[in-house]
């Protein structure tokens, strides 16, 4: 990680945001003092202050069930907590679970949970809330469920003892605990709020839900019974959706809020001579690419010779030198090179438009590409590029939330999208989830027999020297297909006010807050 003083030479961020667009208008969806909604009791304070955070949109859902963007891993991380967590290197430790034994065979886990730790409203985690909470993360309705699927068993064989069993090994699976299907919720909650629990959730984490504005801001209090004694500092945080990156970064500037999700590179100067701001930057999270998802179930982009000719033809140099001011490297996977997944023997892709021409063998090809206001920019790079190979492109700007429901729905040729929301050290979690049939992210409709059978081998068991051969084929396997072209990985940035202390960098991405403070 590079720290920048305020007068450091110019720097171009592009960290663009899975996130979803708000619903309603200013319609308030929860409140800690009337039905359940699990806000924390005042208790006694932290004297911390409180931080607010400038989003690019609301999150879709505060449940770990219901939402797969951006801004709600900002958001839920603070409200819920996993079984275990990874730390920046991705080495596993305790979470919920204190600690946990695999049996030879790596088909029986066996979590021994904290003792005494209680959720927001006031109910004990114990064995039987885990595995409820467990169930409900791997159940059909669950976009967790594929990441679930090998437990066939979830069991609680004591106060705090749950058994896990499996029908074959799955080497990432502490990694998929570590992030949110893994992510524990109060079932009394669950129970008791229904469909609202997405807007009045309850965990265990440093802070609790409080109220819920759509549009205006999103508070969490600090959580008083917190089991980590002396943690959060902070007596709460603010989330303000802010999808206007001008309106955003003058917010920063003034003062009106202390941290944001992302800078865009045209506004990076702003940041800088600001005198009340500090900037970090580094490499991206595990898990964070631009890519260009096409329609495998559509023609013509059922045809993997389209799809490949569609990559060939995106200049990626161009993207990354004039697009994201040299913020980011040409993506040559799925995978950022954080991941010990990711390797120099995959190739890079090459910017040939002529064989682009080859592939497409005089076929007219006309195709929409969906585009978020984040990458409008990049997206007209593309629409150039892809005309020099043949291929008449039209634009179609939306926001967030119409593109992500059209991704899942399968209602799209291409889009520009990104991937920073899943906070796995494992490469199995975002491979699978894009080259699974099943895959949580697999909007194109994608499947190889091949790719689907080293995803299997991969899991099975082994180290990360033994699994690794797998994953680096899985990738150039990957390119001959291209159901998803891989474009820019960009790099990460943090811009706080800088009387916060605390605030950095995470390969994971995540806002980590329970020892931030307020000078």
């Amino acid at each position: 990680m590079v720290r920048l003083s305020k007068s450091a030479t110019a720097l171009a961020v592009l960290v663009a945001a899975w996130s979803l667009a708000a619903c309603g208008g200013g319609a308030k969806v929860g409140d800690s003092t009337s039905d359940g909604g699990g806000g924390a009791s005042t208790g006694a304070s932290s004297s911390g202050g409180t931080l607010t955070v400038g989003l690019d949109s609301d999150p879709a859902s505060l449940d770990p069930t219901g939402d797969t963007g951006y801004a709600g891993s900002l958001v839920t991380p603070q409200i819920f907590e996993t079984l275990v967590v990874a730390d920046d290197d991705g080495t596993i430790g305790p979470g919920l679970a204190e600690r946990w034994t695999v049996s030879r065979d790596g088909r029986t886990y066996t979590l021994t949970l904290r003792k005494g730790v209680r959720f927001h409203d006031g109910t004990p985690l114990d064995a039987r809330a885990v595995v409820a909470s467990l169930r409900r993360s791997a159940g059909r309705a669950s976009p967790w469920a594929a990441d679930l699927a090998p437990i066939t068993a979830m069991k609680a064989t004591g106060e705090d003892t749950v058994v896990l069993t499996l029908d074959r090994p799955n080497a990432p699976l502490l990694s998929t605990l570590a992030d949110k299907p893994g992510m524990i919720a109060s079932p009394t909650a669950v129970e008791q709020a229904g469909r609202r629990f997405g807007s009045q959730p309850v965990g265990t984490g440093p802070f609790a839900f409080d109220h819920w504005t759509r549009n205006q801001e999103l508070m969490l209090r600090r959580n008083p019974d917190y089991w980590d004694a002396g943690k959060p500092k902070l007596d709460a945080v603010v989330f303000k959706p802010l999808p206007d990156p001008t309106q955003k970064v003058t917010n920063l500037v003034a003062g009106q809020v202390q941290t944001v999700d992302y800078v865009p590179p045209e506004l990076i100067s702003r940041v800088e001579g600001a005198s009340n701001l500090e900037l970090e930057q580094g490499p991206g999270p595990y898990n964070s690419v631009v890519y260009v998802p096409m329609n495998a179930a559509r023609p013509p982009l059922d045809d993997a010779n389209v799809r490949q000719a569609v990559s060939l033809a995106i200049d990626r140099d161009s993207i990354v030198r004039n697009v994201a001011f040299g913020a980011g490297t040409p993506a040559r996977s799925m995978l950022s090179p954080t991941s010990w997944g990711y390797s120099d023997e995959i190739p890079a892709i090459p910017y040939d438009p002529a064989r682009a021409r080859t592939l497409l063998g005089g076929r007219e090809v006309k195709l929409e590409l969906q585009v978020p206001p984040t990458y409008t920019q990049a997206a007209q790079v593309m629409k150039q590029n892809l005309a020099e190979a043949g291929i008449d492109v039209t634009l179609r700007r939306m926001d967030w939330g119409q593109l992500i429901d059209g991704f899942y729905k399968g209602d799209f040729d291409m889009q520009v999208q990104d991937l920073l929301g899943m906070q796995r050290s494992d490469p199995d979690g975002a491979l699978s989830s894009f080259y699974a049939p099943d895959g949580s992210n697999n909007g194109a409709g994608f499947s190889d027999p091949q790719i689907t059978a080293l995803l299997d081998r991969a899991r099975s068991g082994g180290d990360e020297a033994q699994r690794r051969p797998e994953y680096v084929e899985i990738q150039q396997l990957a390119q001959e297909q291209s159901p998803y072209a891989p474009v820019y990985i960009p790099n990460q940035v943090r811009a706080w006010d800088s009387k916060v202390q605390g605030l950095g960098l995470s390969n994971d991405g995540v806002l980590h807050l329970t020892d931030v403070t307020i000078g």
